[in-house]
């Protein structure tokens, strides 16, 4: 009996031992998140639970909990981290250090300097403070040996600190279009004549006056970015002194995994060192549940309308109750059936036509059959998902970047915008006809949908190869632009131009002096003729 005890211990100590040397083996992937990462974090842990089963990682995910946190079972080792204690006073944590993510402040300014002038972004520097000061997290995390960081890009300067001082590769992923402070800290040329900035809301066809104001945006980004990363390099330089500027930081992420197409964005002037990989999420869609199904096929011929405003715009108590009732009465006058993530105690007396869920499948209701239109805020994922499985789009965007995603897709004929401030029943009503009952768009997206499935690598395909390549040779310096070495002015061929300039007004001043000299030589020589005639 004592042998029989012996052998089994012995054969689980020999598993255990195997295990942890196959773990010791495996790459190791750090994902590291801003305070408060969306959609983004549910992307990059699909992302990583990829590379767990195809490619034997360990993964683990560092993400700041907030009260759109939702618990999860993954194969990725989630840790979750909070501001505890609180910032004295603040309103953006609860009292066990929870952010709140503040939802009705997006509705109310739509973002942008509105998000500034309230005060939003003081919890990123608290964030900071706290992420960089813990040193029982740096060391947990320093003996984990990890092979590269997966950074989300968004206002997360001390997560590429943090990755700097491991002694990691960063592989960058921005969930949005490589514009706004990461762009402008990097070599990509984000051109204001061509590249609507970030939440500036304009068409990829600008006039002269949205040019203008595209330029203005440009430098007051420019200006808030400068202000920022002097207040994340003060606490940079309190815990790790030694690791470099933010700002050279953000120009020196080895690669970029940006979150788009050009399918889905206009094309940009992208580095080798930034890919634009395209829907990481997206995929074919699967079985729905049987309520859903049944309410799908039950529309029949006319089919279903989607409407969702997405993770971080939606909240059931703080949507415009003016905006809901404008839809709903909207859709009531529809033949087709609608989906509508929303809260029941929201919508008391609901339409016949018209399925209120607190969740939605989206990807897989978008790729049903029987879906025509997809009602949404146009935030980047969202639109990818739509444009993956051949939906157009009526868009009622509400903050950030999501005012030029709608504007890209109706440029394109995908779909129509609507002024969430301006929003009447016969408006919304005409859009929705007008979308459900004109094929062109309907056309142009299913056309777009096929450009997509012929591609025989899918965007969480591409996003592999390029983190395995990081994970295997480090830095690309291949792949890096050689630009590091120039100044703003000299990127710019500005001191070339004051050397031409310089050039041309030399040039110009010697010629008038010869040609003074010239004529003044000529006026005596003709003063001494005319003298010798004389006499």
């Amino acid at each position: 009996m004592t042998s029989s005890c012996c052998r089994v211990l012995a054969l689980l100590l020999s598993l255990t031992l195997g295990a942890a040397l196959d773990a010791a083996g495996a790459p190791r992937l750090l994902i590291l998140h801003p305070l408060y990462a969306g959609s983004h974090e549910r992307v990059l842990r699909g992302l990583g639970e990829r590379l767990v089963a195809e490619g034997g990682y360990h993964v683990t995910q560092l993400r700041w909990l907030s009260d759109k946190t939702r618990p999860v079972n993954s194969s990725v080792e989630v840790m979750d981290l909070r501001l505890a204690p609180p910032p004295a006073g603040s309103q953006f944590f609860d009292a066990a250090g929870v952010y709140r993510v503040p939802t009705s402040l997006l509705w109310r300014t739509g973002g942008g300097l509105g998000l500034v002038a309230a005060g939003a972004l003081e919890p990123l520097y608290a964030h900071c403070e706290r992420l960089l000061s813990d040193r029982d997290l740096f060391e947990s995390l320093r003996r984990r040996r990890f092979d590269a960081a997966l950074v989300d890009l968004s206002t997360n300067e001390c997560g590429l600190v943090l990755a700097r001082a491991l002694g990691l590769p960063v592989v960058g992923f921005c969930g949005k279009r490589f514009v706004g402070a990461a762009a402008h800290a990097s070599p990509a040329p984000s051109l204001a004549a061509v590249s609507p900035t970030f939440a500036s809301g304009l068409p990829p066809a600008m006039n002269t006056w949205q040019r203008l104001q595209n330029a203005a945006m440009v430098l007051a980004q420019q200006l808030l970015l400068r202000l920022h990363l002097r207040r994340v390099d003060a606490i940079r330089e309190r815990h790790f002194p030694r690791v470099p500027s933010a700002e050279r930081l953000l120009g020196e992420v080895d690669l970029v995994l940006v979150r788009t197409d050009f399918l889905a964005a206009e094309p940009a002037h992208l580095p080798p060192n930034v890919q634009a990989v395209g829907c990481i999420q997206c995929r074919e869609a699967r079985p729905l549940s049987p309520r859903f199904e049944a309410f799908m096929e039950s529309a029949g011929v006319d089919g279903v309308v989607v409407f969702s405003l997405g993770m971080t715009g939606y909240d059931a108590d703080t949507v415009p109750q003016e905006l809901i009732e404008v839809f709903i009465s909207a859709f009531s006058k529809l033949k087709q059936k609608v989906v509508m993530q929303m809260s029941t105690a929201r919508v008391p007396n609901a339409p016949a036509n018209v399925l209120l869920v607190d969740w939605l499948p989206q990807l897989d209701v978008l790729g049903h059959r029987q879906t025509r239109l997809f009602v949404s805020h146009c935030g980047m994922g969202g639109v990818l998902e739509a444009l993956y499985h051949g939906v157009p789009v009526l868009c009622v965007p509400i903050f950030l970047d999501q005012g030029e995603n709608a504007a890209f897709l109706e440029y394109r004929g995908l779909g129509l915008t609507l002024d969430r401030h301006r929003l009447t029943e016969p408006t919304v009503t005409a859009a929705l006809r007008r979308l459900l009952t004109s094929d062109s768009f309907r056309q142009k997206a299913q056309y777009l949908a096929e450009l997509r499935r012929l591609d025989p690598n899918s965007a969480a395909d591409r996003a592999i190869y390029w983190i395995n390549m990081v994970v295997r040779f480090g830095r690309l310096d291949h792949l890096r632009m050689i630009d590091a070495h120039l100044s703003w002015f000299q990127y710019w061929l500005i001191d070339v131009a004051l050397v031409l300039v310089v050039i041309t007004v030399a040039t110009i001043t010697v010629v008038w002096r010869c040609c003074g000299a010239c004529l003044r030589r000529s006026r005596r020589q003709q003063v001494d003729a005319n003298a010798v005639g004389k006499m």
